[in-house]
């Protein structure tokens, strides 16, 4: 994949191209280069072993292609985006998991912080801000109005569920886009406005939390504050309901 990506890279250099590189490593199954296995052939669980090596792979790799970038001197003409699409695992397949969501909460196959929170970096030297972290919430269907926006391309009317993230690169100070965000996955629910989160686990139980005072989501305010629970419930099933599945069950409806 990383060959293909380079040789892609610089036989496109004179051209606008786009460069969907989604590695699979560090995903199960665990199966690093020897050569990297054996940089940490020191530490004792074997899961940290595979999955550092498969890791630090993956990290040598992206350090291929960003070479091709450099080399053919597209560095400032190139947006380069990095990100997961969900926490880490902690499945058998992973031997438990290497990874780790600290502090927060849970991780792949689940709507706490954990399972949603993932790493990413979005690089354009020369002009996006270089070596600033930005605290707001925004999501990754947030990247399609982004780019098209980069790139000059009319969205023709589409209606679309992202926002454009101008105004987040330029300050840590403006406010997030999404008057709320909302997830779902099997039988989980998960809404977000503001501070605040509710979740419904796949048994049907529901939790709030104030990410603000309460990253960790250890302290249940779903009895205390009926009312904001109330609110953020609104919002969770009038989005399941434009995307047509049962508020209850996540069951897809008939389309209107």
């Amino acid at each position: 994949m990383t060959n293909e990506a380079v040789q892609f890279i610089n036989a496109e250099k004179d051209h606008p191209f786009l460069l969907y590189l989604p590695f699979n490593m560090p995903h199960y199954p665990l199966q690093p280069p020897n050569s990297n296995f054996m940089q940490y052939e020191h530490l004792a669980d074997p899961a940290c072993r595979f999955y550092g090596a498969c890791v630090t792979a993956m990290d040598e790799r992206i350090g291929q292609v960003m070479e091709a970038v450099a080399d053919n001197g597209l560095t400032q003409d190139t947006v380069v985006i990095f990100l997961s699409d969900h926490g880490h695992s902690a499945e058998a397949d992973t031997m438990g998991g290497g990874g780790r969501s600290d502090p927060f909460r849970g991780g792949k196959g689940t709507l706490w912080e954990g399972g949603i929170r993932v790493p990413c970096i979005v690089s354009w030297p020369g002009t996006l801000p270089a070596g600033q972290v930005r605290e707001q919430p925004v999501m990754s269907i947030d990247l399609l109005p982004t780019i098209a926006r980069w790139c000059q391309v009319p969205l023709l009317g589409l209606e679309i569920d992202g926002h454009d993230l101008q105004n987040v690169f330029a300050s840590p100070r403006s406010p997030s886009p999404h008057e709320f965000m909302a997830w779902t996955w099997q039988k989980w629910s998960a809404v977000r406005s503001g501070p605040w989160k509710l979740v419904r686990d796949g048994a049907g139980i529901d939790y709030l939390y104030n990410l603000d005072s309460d990253v960790v989501e250890a302290n249940n305010l779903f009895q205390s504050q009926p009312q904001t629970a109330n609110r953020l419930a609104a919002l969770r099933d009038a989005w399941l309901d434009d995307l047509r599945r049962d508020p209850q069950t996540h069951d897809w409806l008939p389309p209107r």
